[in-house]
């Protein structure tokens, strides 16, 4: 029916109805219903212009199960409207053409409500709106202008929540100033136990409370084991979680819910403090019982170089925050916390004069890139200083116990830095054009075997071939096919000439400066130099060295270098080796086993005996203080070295005797030998074609012959 009055009146109905009795009812703005309607269980007013039900009126129609109220004009649901109706069920008001007032108390006293519908009303929620509806399980007040939730928490049977498109922040008024990673913030849904849905999609929510991050216990705990929070299409920026597990006790048994959070369409800020989530989403499993987190294609909204990335393909080592306050970055680049790396990152030019402690930041050591290398390490205590692409063409300074790890790829090192990799100190030292030469043999052995490079499968030589992947022998492969063309019986005559010359110098020097004067002049390169001896030595055999340095400085009155006394503080020691040994007549090596295990004192060694070899002089006096023949570390240069060449024991009788003759000059020790001219040419081409490649030669363990001096400079004409 259709009445054209503007109220109606229903009462003295005896029949009792069941469905949408009073539907279309036009132009009727206001319903009073004053009796008679005992029997019936369905209201439904639907698409009129009612804009108010008399209070008190539904009191009428006691058995009322289900009233429907859609597409009217209603200005508000008085207190008490649904008062003492024992039998309402469902409760729905839908559409309502102006914006609908509520009370509270207005949904009071409802003890079989199981369903309340307030959808596209224009409703704002007051507190305590709803109250002794215990039977209450589904809430949907979608669309609406809700800003404030806490209408509804008397209602603890309920188990499903819709707030879809309201202007919700879940923050009261004095919580307006609250900061994301505030803790101990719990949602106004955190005593409703028995919530299996709750939709909060579409509003302008900010923060994941404490009660949706993990499961609480007894009174707080709202997250049941099925429950799903939709969080899609709100204003969250940051999902703060506790520390996830570690990887060895990521295996813990934790009990997980079948409970989860969608995250989709809200602006991440990817940041160091998402770092937790991205780490769950890898697979690593938390410290407590919680939900899963389901952020499917939410994207990142800053920081500017991830904007537009999906989350869930990020690494947790893309997430980090920048410190911006001046009193800690010293004028550097950027600081940044790194909770992959557990780090403070510094990018600067020159290192701070201090570093802040790193646990206010949450995180345990500190890290430091730099554009100018440091001149020494101690003061610097670092997991990682990164020294990568500036142009360093040598190490300034030496390692340091301090410095766990030194980043020095994409530079213009030659030399391999075998001081750092005797020290154990972590490398990395890719795009590096190291020498991989003979006279680098030991830097690529020693190289290849530390298990502290951390990039060796990328690190090459000056030539790009993979020093991972590079054949040893062939550093000081021997140009075999030239000696074959020479012939055995010149080899023979070179050999014998060599062995005569290393064997029988003093014997040529004495006699032959008077047999045959014209063949002798002085010899430029006895020319006086700042010491007569350089002792090298183990650390270990520094005894021997206490006795033997008397005898040759007041006995022998010789000047003698030892490199504890002698050399400067501070300087590179391949370079103190090197003046050492060319600063001095003659270099005395105390052979043993401790000086086999030293690299600096085989150093030495290979100094003098590869200047001798050039010189074609006696620069090396060894003296053998114990039996070093089974030594693993016994060199070829070695070896070749003690078979060549006569030595002493410092066991020996007349070792000061023999000592005495090997190291004070002789008047005819300063005399040179000078080829006739008319030998010049045959001398000229035995030199440039065997000589300099003679001087090193030994059999492998392959029959082959290898050169060891193949890198050493032609040796001048004369």
């Amino acid at each position: 029916m259709t009445p054209s009055v503007s109220f109606l009146s229903l009462s003295a109905l005896q029949a009792p109805l069941q469905v949408d009795d009073v539907e279309n009812l036009g132009d009727v703005q206001e319903i009073m219903i004053t009796g008679g309607l005992d029997s019936l269980e369905n209201l439904s007013f639907g698409t009129s212009n009612v804009t108010n039900i008399t209070p008190g009126s539904l009191k009428h129609v006691p058995k009322l199960k289900s009233i429907y109220i859609m597409k009217n004009r209603i200005g508000e649901i008085a207190p008490g409207l649904f008062y003492n109706l024992t039998h309402l069920e469902n409760i729905t008001i839908h559409l309502n053409d102006i914006k609908l007032q509520l009370h509270a108390n207005s949904i009071s006293n409802l003890p079989s409500l199981k369903n309340l519908i307030i959808k596209d009303c224009f409703a704002e929620l007051p507190k305590d709106l709803i109250t002794q509806c215990e039977a209450l399980i589904t809430l949907d007040l979608s669309q609406n202008r809700i800003t404030d939730a806490l209408a509804f928490q008397g209602a603890t049977s309920l188990q499903t929540i819709s707030l879809i498109g309201n202007r919700l922040t879940l923050k009261s008024k004095d919580q307006l100033d609250w900061d994301y990673m505030d803790m101990g913030m719990y949602s106004p849904f955190n005593t409703l136990s028995e919530l299996k849905k709750l939709d909060l999609s579409h509003n302008n929510i900010s923060k994941i409370f404490d009660d949706w991050r993990f499961v609480l216990p007894n009174s707080c705990q709202f997250l049941s084991n099925k429950i799903t929070v939709n969080l899609q299409h709100n204003d969250i920026s940051s999902v703060n979680l506790y520390q996830p597990a570690t990887q060895s006790d990521s295996s813990a048994p934790v009990t997980q819910p079948n409970s989860s959070i969608l995250l989709d369409n809200n602006p991440l800020n990817c940041d160091c403090r998402m770092y937790n989530l991205a780490m769950r989403l890898q697979g690593l499993k938390p410290t407590t019982t919680e939900p899963k987190f389901n952020v499917g294609n939410a994207q990142c909204k800053s920081p500017p170089h991830l904007q537009g990335d999906l989350f869930k393909n990020l690494s947790p080592y893309d997430l980090y925050c920048e410190e911006m306050t001046e009193e800690v970055r010293f004028n550097c680049t950027s600081v940044l916390i790194r909770p992959a790396y557990r780090d403070l990152y510094y990018d600067c030019d020159f290192a701070p004069p201090f570093f802040p402690n790193t646990e206010q930041y949450g995180v345990e050591q500190l890290s430091l890139k730099l554009q100018y290398p440091p001149n020494d390490l101690s003061n610097l205590t670092l997991s990682l200083l990164n020294l990568t692409n500036i142009g360093l063409q040598e190490i300034p300074f030496s390692p340091s116990e301090s410095v766990k790890e030194i980043d020095l790829s994409k530079n213009n090192l030659t030399e391999i830095p075998i001081r750092f990799i005797e020290s154990n100190t972590s490398l990395y030292l890719s795009s590096n054009p190291f020498d991989c030469s003979c006279f680098a043999r030991d830097s690529v052995i020693a190289l290849r075997g530390s298990s502290n490079i951390k990039d060796l499968d990328t690190v090459s030589c000056a030539n790009g071939v993979s020093i991972s992947e590079l054949e040893i022998s062939t550093l000081c492969h021997s140009n075999t096919l030239i000696i074959a063309e020479i012939g055995g019986i010149f080899l023979f005559l070179l050999i014998l000439f060599t062995l005569a010359f290393i064997f029988s110098r003093q014997i040529v020097d004495h006699f032959g400066h008077r047999i045959f004067p014209c063949c002798f002049i002085d010899d430029p390169d006895n020319s006086p130099k700042e010491y007569d001896i350089f002792i090298s030595y183990a650390h270990k055999d520094q005894k021997y060295v206490n006795k033997l340095l008397p005898k040759l400085e007041n006995d022998f009155k010789l000047k003698v270098c030892v490199h504890y006394r002698d050399w400067e503080v501070g300087d590179f020691i391949p370079d103190q080796i090197n003046r050492s040994v060319l600063n001095s007549r003659k270099t005395i090596i105390l052979l043993s086993n401790s000086f086999l295990d030293s690299t600096f004192a085989n150093l030495e060694f290979r100094t003098a005996h590869n200047l001798a070899l050039k010189e074609g002089r006696e620069r090396v006096i060894l003296i053998i203080l114990e039996d070093v023949s089974k030594h693993e570390k016994l060199s070829e240069e070695l070896k070749y070295h003690m078979k060549m060449n006569t030595y002493l024991n410092w066991d020996d009788s007349r070792f000061d005797e023999k000592l005495r003759r090997r190291t004070i000059p002789q008047l005819y020790n300063k005399k040179k030998f000078v080829r006739p001219a008319i030998l010049k040419p045959i001398f000229k081409q035995a030199t440039e074609n065997n000589l300099k490649k003679a001087l090193d030669v030994h059999l492998n363990s392959a029959g082959q012959l290898v050169n060891l001096a193949q890198n050493k400079k032609d040796i001048e004409n004369v």
